[in-house]
């Protein structure tokens, strides 16, 4: 018994004794493709030297693929312990294949572990110049490129550019970034965009899949003057502050001054997701003094009385929070400002707790850390909020009791800190198999929904636990800093543990790893410094190997370390300024440094932007936090720490592993089921995915419920609002039932699926950053553009620049970006740049000659002491001023001085009249004391009347190559009729070679499509027109290989061609419909979807596709939903749109006409589709041949025959394209060249036009747009026939004598004219351009301008023609062909609606100061239109119509009037434009039977005098050429003078001096010494015969009784009839129909009338009247006397002329 008893003694020491050989190789638990890996190997128990040899392979079987291999000596001098460094080469690896083997061979072992790869290598950032911005402005893009290592790439990456709806709208290849590149030229916002949160993904090109994303939003803004600031004294109401709720209120200019007084409107009410209620009783007004005050609010009392509202906290529902509108009046200087109060929330609970930073899993037998967040209604941290936690245990037994605190109590109360975070530390019994935590707030008034933890205990079967106990509420180090974690061990007493050892893993990677002997039996303070590669966070793995009881175990413990630091790896940027203090005023230099340690190359990127951008859109992370974020998203790992058992430590520490101890690693590779804050939503999206997939057909309804919507609306509310497109049948509505019951379900579902998700145990880093992040509040709302976008690359790793600040008073944030060798950093500086005293005197748009403007202006004082100032105005001569002084005329008593408070404004005011039109200087000076400050502005001043702009267009043809040989061409200068006295006639002559010679011209112009049709935007068409262009451009260019063209940097142009066609694609995609499918005409959400766009955007985008990226998806959808909703039974198409984009699609057409048109046109864009491979289905061509057949049907029935020769010529190029060789579509073509009218034998000229139209098609000011598009037609169906002869006279036809060289009036007139041009000029292949061409005045035969044109310079300067001449434009000897073009501009008095298609009123509504309507309280204009068909016509409506309303001098339009007549349920716009000092409005169609009214209110931001009229005008957007105009003008302001008699006589020099009455004192040699003044031209005795009041103008016809002087070549004699013209506004120059006057001017107009000359005067300041009695008017002897005064000096003059004079 005894022996036996020893036998088992023995046998027991054994097993606690003998050390097994273990052996422990981690690796990282997903390998990155093309990244170097760390593979730590470490021996237990081992004593002699181990070779262990390490292989990555693609399989274990024989033959396999090794990817790398690299061998380890352990030995006692490593400690058994050694790390090697593998990498799988991209190059390498098959695309297909997602794993490795590693596998481990040595002489003592042999294992292997299957290891997931995976394709994302590096790290990519992009970087917007701003956060937000408005249509049609440019998104600086920079992107920067690191592999894995950190260290510059250049590899290629793709940006594309998504819409808020996800649509692809742009992708760019980015090539060479070599660490950092901006994107060339920016992506431009299309002028109707989606408004939201757009999206920019980069991705690597090849091999692999990382990705970066960066957002901006685009929407519209008003930019105030003053930005007011609500401030409430919490985020929440609860019962503590339901009686006296404090709010703050500040107020400051945009210069950051604040207003000094001010009367502030307040009231408040609730709002909920259905409703937003204002209390009536809560109105009220205050004072605000210098920028700051306070206000309480009883909101218990406000409720009770309003007895519908609720009265107490519990009867709220749910998401109620309390609105106050605040309304601020300046009390000097008259400005307001608006703001809104509505994110405080009414609760009951006031906080709420979650769980953040805490290990999921508890130790038995040692201590568990616990932090819990306290955060108000609106997710920000609350600090000194008591926290009380109790807890319950259940033991391995099942039996349950509560926890003791501080050894016996049952709770423990601890305060929230500045953070927000209560931090709690449990001491856990050794028996504890889980254990839950409760906490609630320790308020009992507040009703607190009680936060649980549940917490499980790490599982060892030998109950061997580790524990890591990190410095006490601290979790943040820095990089140099030591730390001192403690490491508890427990394990049973009787075993002996010598060393234990460490990993520290940061970014996925190994960083540092040892081993470290035992001192002391149950804890050990562990040292270890943070170093630079552990930024931005670290996992401290700790693990032992501990034998005895039968088997060696692995116990580990780990936990995450946060590291701060500014960059990666610990690199430094330093941005810093020369100035001491940064007292910056505009325009000052800013001399800037950047500075690093890194000695390296370096290229360090800048920025600038107005930090008031950060207020319109919040933006709380600054890219430097994004950058450490995004780095840290490489970490591997879960969680804060620790684990279930041994095996899931290494798992959550990032780590796959092989041993032959107890563990075995997780065969669940890449996943992770408790991971940090941004994995987590991979999740929710999973299981919003599977949630979906049950709902089969309504899957995407559901998904769009599991969306979070930011107005907090009920579910229910959200689905009621869930509508199907085009219901027809009750199975529709059945089915939007469906959608709307999918819709509903799922958005419950996701909602208490977040609330789950929110209590789930994790670190939240992105909380956590949250809570050391939290922004500062900006209170001002304006901003300038960004700035200071621009790299420089730097050898010594600094960089200095010099810089001058913009004019903006504001606060710039500066940022550079460092891209190093060893990685990234960025470094930023805020720049104030203020300035005591300035003076700003706003000025109107423009203004009208001859109007009288009052402009108002403010001295604006931030010091802290009054001063006295005096402001004074500047201009030439050509600008009258009171309260200034002309250039050369200084007047003291025309200055503006005043004192002004410190921190004050003060009011100067100036008033000003133009005498001439052009742009004029004004400078603005202010004086002070201690500064002599100057602000130049320029005011534009147009002339009175209306702006005409005609233009001739012809082509030099020297060889015929367009059909008729043309060497000279000559244009005529005519002088218009009505011209408005004493403006100028410009006159434009621009020649360009090539047949898309004109349209290179523009392409790098803003305004370049203006230049073709100056139409308004706005419309898909339209923007189809900025696109079509640059299409055709490539598109020559490519097919006849010309790029040579395109100069010197011919490769670049052509990138730049792309970016322009891809730009114009991203403007297109803005049209398209929600659904995806079709596109209207109207970029608004609510407009319905077009036929006829959606047939051109499919025939567009499809040739684009040949060049550039066109999602193909899009294209067939469209032509999907043109089959499915468009297409008719007998094959034609239908529309569904009420917008009318052409004559024939309107009401009153005939239904055979409309029906043959449009599914002519649909046909086209079809046919063109099918081009492109992936459209190439048969069901595309099975509705091409039924749209063929309906055709083919039409045209051989007599029933339907077609008169209109348009619809017959697009009707047979339909049928040519869609079946060339069809009998029916050759006989219609056949028959339509028997209608062509021809002029000359051989055919010179061949057109087409309607049998009806009555215009001569061969004057070109009368081609009209339908004749051009009927002619192409026809000329597109030729040479897709080949018949490249028979389109010589057409092509003649089109561009000689046409506008702009190419017969274009309008959008599709111009479209189709430049395909058939591109199209010929392909098939042609004419001679290569080289040609002189001399440009010369007709009469003096003086030469204007020699042009070169060559292959690579085919465009020319425009020249312009200064002398009244005829003008020659000739070539001798030369090839090629150019086109010449003469634009004239130039001012007439009164409208000429000869060719007119609407009646139209317009007028001016004073405001109603009594009325109860608030619409009446503003002045208002209201403008009407009738349509008036043509004679004969069966039209009852316009096609779409342009109402282009030009404003009165200073007045503004309200455009919360014009937005609900765009988007409102009463929608009367499709479209409106304010441009400059204009409305312009599109409208779908326009009634012949009654007006048809627009209106909107009106703001005068200037006060005005002596004002002229404005003009209103009316068109179909297809017929510009046929416009409507009328002036209008306020008569109340047509003349009222602002200032009078002495105060301002200039302002009187508009007029002429006119004496209506005898005066005695005049003598015959003063009349000859006026007369023989230089200034005196023109004298003549008329007779007034009649007069004629037009626009701003009164036109008086006279007979010449008595020439006295003329120029040597005018053609005046007695009996000539003349004309005077007077400004209306000259009360004082009043002519009597029948009475003689003398009449003395400067200057004559010559209007060549048949071969004479007919003469008009203007009465101006430099003219004089005299009335000269006829016998009959004279009835006492002092008239007598003065006509006999006059008589004498007539003889004397007419005798002697000047020499008497000058003899004297």
């Amino acid at each position: 018994m005894a022996r036996l008893l020893l036998f088992c003694i023995f046998n027991l020491f054994v097993c606690f004794t003998v050390q097994e050989n273990v052996y422990l190789i981690t690796a990282p638990k997903v390998l990155r493709l093309d990244a170097s890996e760390t593979v730590v190997v470490q021996l237990f128990g081992f004593d002699q030297e181990t070779t262990v040899h390490l292989h990555l392979k693609n399989t274990l079987a024989v033959g396999n693929k090794e990817y790398d291999y690299q061998s380890l000596k352990l030995n006692a001098a490593n400690n058994y312990q050694a790390s090697a460094t593998l990498r799988i080469l991209a190059k390498d690896f098959p695309k297909e294949d997602t794993s490795v083997y590693l596998q481990t061979i040595s002489s003592a072992f042999t294992d292997n572990v299957k290891i997931p790869v995976t394709t994302v290598n590096g790290f990519l950032f992009i970087q917007t110049d701003k956060p937000l911005y408005t249509p049609e402005q440019e998104v600086q893009v920079r992107v920067y490129s690191l592999n894995e290592e950190l260290r510059k790439s250049a590899r290629t990456v793709t940006l594309t550019f998504q819409d808020p709806r996800g649509v692809k709208v742009e992708i760019i290849d980015m090539t060479d970034i070599n660490g950092a590149k901006p994107l060339l030229p920016p992506f431009k916002i299309p002028l109707k965009p989606i408004y939201g949160i757009w999206k920019i993904v980069a991705t690597y090109a090849d091999n692999f899949e990382t990705t970066a994303t960066a957002e901006f939003e685009v929407k519209e803004y008003v930019l105030p003057s003053i930005s007011v600031q609500i401030e409430p004294e919490t985020n929440y109401i609860s019962e503590e502050n339901f009686d006296t709720f404090k709010l703050k209120i500040s107020a400051k200019y945009v210069q950051g001054m604040p207003v000094k007084s001010a009367n502030i409107l307040l009231k408040f009410g609730y709002s909920t997701p259905e409703e937003t209620v204002i209390i009536p009783s809560t109105y009220r007004s205050y004072m605000l003094y210098n920028g700051k005050m306070e206000v309480d609010l009883d909101i218990r009392s406000a409720l009770s009385s309003k007895p519908d509202a609720p009265q107490f906290l519990n009867a709220m529902k749910e998401n109620t929070f309390l609105y106050v509108e605040v309304l601020l009046q300046e009390s000097t200087g008259g400005l307001s400002q608006e703001a809104v109060l509505s994110h405080v929330k009414f609760v009951e609970t006031p906080f709420t707790l979650s769980i953040i930073a805490t290990p999921p899993f508890i130790k038995p037998g040692l201590p568990y850390a616990m932090r819990v967040l306290v955060k108000d209604p609106l997710g920000e941290p609350v600090k000194d909020v008591s926290v009380t936690m109790r807890a319950t245990a259940t033991t391995v037994d099942n039996l349950s009791d509560n926890l003791k605190f501080l050894g016996h109590q049952d709770s423990v109360t601890v305060p929230s800190s500045k953070d927000g975070v209560a931090y709690f530390t449990c001491n856990i019994p050794a028996n504890v198999k889980n254990a839950e935590f409760t906490f609630e707030t320790e308020d009992a008034s507040w009703s607190q929904g009680p936060l649980t933890l549940k917490a499980e205990s790490y599982v060892s079967v030998n109950h061997r636990y580790l524990y890591i106990d990190l410095p006490p509420e601290s979790s943040v180090f820095e990089v140099g800093q030591y730390v001192d974690i403690s490491v508890v061990f427990s394990y049973r007493d009787y075993l002996s543990l010598d060393t234990f050892s460490y990993q520290i893993i940061s970014k996925g990677k190994v960083v540092k790893y040892d081993t470290v002997k035992r001192v002391s039996e149950k804890s050990q303070s562990l040292n270890i410094k943070i170093t630079p590669d552990m930024v931005p966070s670290a996992r401290l793995l700790v693990y032992y190997v501990l034998y005895g009881e039968e088997k060696a175990e692995l116990v580990a413990d780990s936990t995450w370390i946060d590291v701060k630091a500014k960059c990666v790896k610990n690199l430094n940027l330093e941005l810093s300024t020369l100035k001491l203090q940064d007292d910056y005023k505009p325009k000052d230099k800013l001399e800037i440094k950047v500075s690093s340690r890194s000695k390296g190359e370096s290229l360090v990127a800048f920025s600038a932007v107005d930090t008031a951008l950060f207020n319109l859109r919040t933006n709380k992370k600054d890219p430097l936090k994004k950058i450490l974020q995004h780095v840290e998203k490489s970490d591997l790992g879960c969680g804060k720490g620790g684990g279930k058992n041994n095996a899931d430590v290494f798992d959550r520490a990032g780590l796959m592993f092989i041993t032959n101890a107890n563990a075995k690693a997780s065969s669940a590779g890449g996943t992770c089921s408790d991971t940090l804050r941004p994995k987590r939503s991979v999740d929710l999206k999973k299981k919003f995915e599977d949630k979906a997939q049950k709902y089969g057909a309504f899957r995407e309804y559901c998904l769009s419920g599991t969306r979070s919507s930011p107005t907090l609306e009920t579910c229910k509310d959200r689905a009621n609002r869930v509508t199907l497109p085009n219901k027809k049948t009750r199975r529709d509505y059945e089915k939007e039932k469906y959608c709307r019951l999918a819709f509903e379900q799922c958005c419950v579902f996701a909602k208490d699926l977040r609330k789950e998700n929110a209590e789930n145990i994790i670190l939240s880093r992105a909380a956590i950053d949250f809570l050391m992040d939290a922004p500062l509040s900006q209170v001002r709302s304006y901003f300038p553009e960004s700035w200071l976008w621009e790299e420089h690359l730097s050898k010594s790793g600094s960089v200095s620049i010099s810089k001058t600040l913009p004019d903006s008073i504001t606060t710039w944030e500066l940022k550079a970006v460092g891209v190093f060798n060893e990685g990234i950093c960025v470094s930023d500086k805020r720049i104030p740049v203020s300035q005591d005293i300035w003076v700003d005197v706003p000025l109107p748009y423009s203004m009208v000659r001859g109007e009288q403007i009052l402009l108002k202006g403010s001295v604006y004082n931030q010091r802290s002491s009054g001063i006295k100032f005096t402001v004074t105005l500047t201009a030439s001569s050509a600008v009258c001023v009171f309260h200034g002084a002309q250039q050369g005329k200084p007047d003291k008593t025309n200055e503006n001085s005043g004192q002004v408070a410190g921190g004050s404004v003060a009011m100067v005011s100036f008033y000003i009249m133009a005498l001439e039109a052009g742009t004029h200087t004004l400078t603005f000076t202010l004086t002070t004391d201690w500064i002599t400050e100057s602000v130049v502005k320029k005011l534009r001043v147009v002339p009175e009347g209306i702006r005409m702009e005609e233009y001739i267009g012809k082509r030099i043809d020297p060889n015929g190559v367009f059909g008729t040989p043309m060497r000279k061409l000559e244009f005529k200068n005519v002088i218009p009729p009505k011209i408005v006295p004493k403006s100028s006639v410009d006159r434009i002559i621009t020649v360009n070679g090539e047949v898309l010679g004109d349209i290179l011209s523009i392409l790098n112009n803003p305004e370049g499509i203006k230049m073709l049709t100056n139409l308004p935007r706005g419309s898909a068409e339209l923007e189809l027109m900025s696109l079509l262009p640059v299409y055709y451009v490539y598109h020559y260019l490519d097919k006849t290989e010309k790029w040579n063209i395109l100069g010197k940097e011919a490769a670049a142009s052509e990138k730049e061609l792309k970016r322009k066609m891809q730009a114009g694609i991203t403007s297109i995609m803005s049209f398209q419909l929600k659904n995806g499918e079709a596109f209207s005409m109207w970029a608004q959400k609510d407009k319905t979807p077009s036929t006829w766009v959606t047939a051109l955007i499919i025939k567009t985008l499809s040739d684009i596709h040949e060049y550039v990226y066109v999602d193909t998806d899009v294209l067939a959808n469209a032509i999907h939903w043109l089959i499915k909703n468009c297409q008719n039974e007998d094959g034609s198409f239908s529309e569904l749109a009420k917008t009318n984009p052409h004559k024939l699609m309107g009401a009153g057409v005939g239904v055979t006409e409309k029906s043959v048109y449009l599914t002519s046109y649909v046909m086209i864009g079809i046919k063109n589709a099918l081009k492109i491979p992936n459209l190439k289905l048969q069901v595309f061509k099975d509705a091409l041949d039924r749209g063929m057949q309906y055709l083919i049907s039409r045209f051989r029935k007599s029933s339907h025959k077609i008169e209109s020769l348009y619809v017959r010529a697009i009707a047979s190029y339909a049928m040519t394209v869609a079946d060339i060789d069809d009998g029916t579509a050759v006989n219609v073509y056949e028959n339509i060249k028997k209608k062509a009218k021809i002029d000359g034998n051989p055919p010179r000229v061949c057109f087409w036009q309607e049998s009806d139209t009555n215009i001569d098609p061969l004057k070109p000011s009368s081609v009209t747009a339908k004749s051009v598009e009927t002619t192409v037609y026809v000329l597109l169906n030729t040479l897709t026939r080949g018949e490249t002869e028979y389109a010589k006279p057409i092509l003649n036809w089109l561009t000689q004598d046409q506008r702009y060289g190419g017969g274009v009036y309008s959008t599709q007139d111009t479209i189709l004219t430049l395909e058939a041009l591109t199209m010929y000029s392909i098939k042609a292949r004419e001679a290569n351009l080289n040609m002189v061409v001399d440009i010369e005045y007709k009469t003096r035969g003086e030469r204007i301008s020699r042009i070169q044109l060559t292959q690579q310079k085919p465009v020319a300067k425009p020249i312009e023609v200064t002398q009244n001449d005829d003008v020659i434009v000739k070539t001798a000897m030369s090839t090629g062909v150019s086109f010449v073009k003469l634009k004239t501009v130039y001012y007439v008095m009164t409208e000429s609606n000869k060719s007119c298609l609407f009646d139209t009123t317009i007028d001016i509504h004073d405001s109603d100061q009594n009325s109860d309507d608030p619409m009446l309280l503003s002045q208002r204009i209201v403008a009407c239109a009738k349509f008036k068909p043509p004679e004969n016509s069966l039209e009852t409506e316009s096609a779409l119509t342009v109402m282009e309303i030009n404003l009165p001098t200073g007045v503004t339009p309200v455009l919360e009037d014009l937005d609900e007549y765009q988007n409102g349920l009463e929608s009367r716009i499709s479209n409106y434009e304010v441009i400059g000092d204009k409305v312009v409005l599109q409208i779908d169609s326009i009634p012949s039977d009654n007006f048809y009214c627009v209106g909107f209110r009106i703001l005068e931001e200037f006060e005005t005098g002596m004002t002229k009229a404005s003009e209103f005008t009316v068109y179909e957007y297809q017929a510009p050429a046929f416009k409507c105009t009328k002036l209008y003008q306020k008569q109340t302001r047509k003349l009222l003078r602002l200032c009078e008699e002495d105060h301002c006589q200039c302002m009187a020099a508009e007029c002429c001096n006119f004496k209506s009455t005898i005066d005695p004192a005049i003598t015959a040699d003063q009349r000859t010494a006026d007369i023989c003044k230089e200034s005196v031209k023109y004298a003549l005795k008329v007779v007034i015969d009649s007069s004629e009041a037009g626009g701003d103008f009164v036109t008086y016809k006279a007979t010449v009784q008595s020439v006295l002087k003329k120029g040597e070549t005018d053609d005046l004699k007695t009996d000539s009839e003349v004309e005077f013209i007077k400004k209306a506004s000259c009360n004082s120059t009043q002519f009597e129909i029948g009475k003689q006057y003398l009449t003395m001017t400067a200057e004559s107009m010559k209007i060549q009338v048949n071969r004479a000359y007919k003469y008009k005067f203007p009465l101006d300041s430099e003219a004089w009247v005299d009335w000269w009695p006829l016998e009959s008017d004279c009835s006492d002897a002092n008239c007598k006397q003065y006509v006999k005064v006059l008589e004498g000096f007539e003889f004397e003059y007419l005798l002697n002329g000047c020499d008497l004079m000058s003899s004297r």
